[in-house]
């Protein structure tokens, strides 16, 4: 009896544990949050918001996003720069992580209208991410002029905490863990099954003692 109640308490605490590993690597992480006002004089003044995580286990994805929405738009153009349309240039530096979509990100600047985007991060085997975002706003009047005004509109330094358990890919440690979760919760059930029927032995040994 003592054995059976021994072995559900030590299953019991290994799905527990198991349960409470699983909950930590998926829990969102903090983000560190950059947020500007940016004043164009040609194409008037924006709200910029950078979200990027603070941490990020080894081999797990996660997303960086930036929103840019217009405050105030400037709708009539200087002629003199013969500005037929802008792009918003967003370069991400991220030693020691892949970005997806990589490279330089462009994307027109449309009057009014809001720019929602986002990227997948995944780390490398190294300690952390020092990392930076520079955003431009380019107005042009041909896409093949060499002459553009290119304006750098804001940069940022940051730096990304990466998690790992023994250099092993997270993805790899939760397929471990979810292997424990399904074999411990068999052992627990066959545990409770066994002294179920152990139980049964001993009541039917007693009756048939008694008669």
């Amino acid at each position: 009896m003592r054995k059976w109640k021994l072995l559900n308490k030590i299953f019991l605490v290994f799905l527990v544990l198991t349960i409470f590993a699983l909950i930590v690597i998926n829990l969102p992480p903090n983000r560190t949050i950059f947020q500007n006002e940016i004043t164009n004089q040609l194409f008037g003044t924006y709200d910029l918001k950078v979200s990027i995580p603070k941490t990020i286990w080894l081999g797990k994805n996660e997303k960086i996003f930036l929103d840019l929405k217009p405050v105030q738009s400037n709708g009539n153009l200087n002629s003199s720069l013969k500005t037929e349309f802008a792009n918003v240039e967003i370069d991400f530096i991220l030693p020691g992580g892949n970005l997806f979509p990589p490279g330089l990100h462009v994307t027109p600047l449309i009057p009014a209208q809001d720019i929602n985007l986002d990227w997948r991060l995944t780390a490398e085997n190294y300690d952390e991410i020092p990392g930076s975002v520079r955003v431009f706003i380019n107005p042009t009047a041909d896409l093949s002029s060499s002459n553009q005004a290119r304006e750098l509109i804001f940069s940022k330094d940051f730096s990304i905490k990466i998690y790992k358990i023994l250099d092993v890919r997270i993805l790899w440690f939760q397929i471990f863990l979810i292997s424990q979760f399904v074999i411990l919760s068999a052992l627990l059930l066959y545990s409770n099954f066994k002294k179920k029927n152990h139980n049964e032995e001993k009541i039917t040994i007693i009756i048939n003692n008694n008669s």
